[in-house]
């Protein structure tokens, strides 16, 4: 299972990793505050990485966690990105056109994984005995506009998910998932069809 960040070692590799896109060199305070000033992206993922990472820890002389809870609100308001706090999501994550996406606390995600636009990963009931959660591998892509739905699936890892998805089931390592949608055009009872239309 996927490790919330528990040091601030680690919180720095995931900066390296997901802002700096640098893995490996030395971070400098510099290049990643220039960084986290000019991208949208880069911007979300140091302050919700700074906000799990506060979410983590023990409380002492402030409430960590409610001031992590409150950066996250302050980020799904301005982003339109609703990721909890809860959920474990490996380093390397790339969100290239950041709107829409939703992801449940219940949610264990690997490393270098791409969510794209539109895309929710959620919990299918309420009932908590049933919950396991939705597992995600390592280098999964998953196009816009899919949604992921389950009380327990898994997703293996090499796995490219395509636009418009509905997931439901597990889909087994190095798999290309897509659903197939048929377009279907009917006349609405009682209405009059265009001039021209047959």
């Amino acid at each position: 299972m996927q490790p919330l960040i528990a040091t601030f070692a680690e919180l720095k590799d995931y900066w390296r990793q997901e802002v700096l896109d640098a893995p490996g060199k030395p971070l400098r305070l510099k290049r990643l505050l220039r960084r986290v000033a000019a991208g949208e992206s880069p911007s979300f993922l140091f302050w919700y990485r700074l906000a799990q990472f506060l979410y983590c820890r023990p409380r002492g002389l402030l409430n960590y966690r409610k001031l992590a809870e409150r950066l996250n609100r302050r980020l799904i308001r301005r982003h339109n990105i609703e990721i909890l706090l809860g959920a474990r999501i490996g380093p390397g994550l790339r969100l290239p056109h950041r709107m829409g996406i939703c992801v449940s606390n219940l949610a264990v995600i690997g490393r270098n994984v791409m969510i794209r636009q539109h895309t929710t990963i959620g919990i299918k009931s309420d009932d908590l005995e049933r919950l396991v959660g939705i597992f995600i591998g390592d280098n999964v892509d998953l196009g816009a506009h899919v949604c992921i739905v389950g009380d327990h699936l898994t997703i293996g890892d090499n796995v490219v998910v395509g636009a418009g998805a509905l997931v439901l089931r597990d889909i087994p390592a190095g798999s290309l998932y897509y659903s197939r949608h048929e377009a279907v055009i009917r006349p609405l009872p009682g209405a009059r069809p265009a001039d021209g239309a047959r």
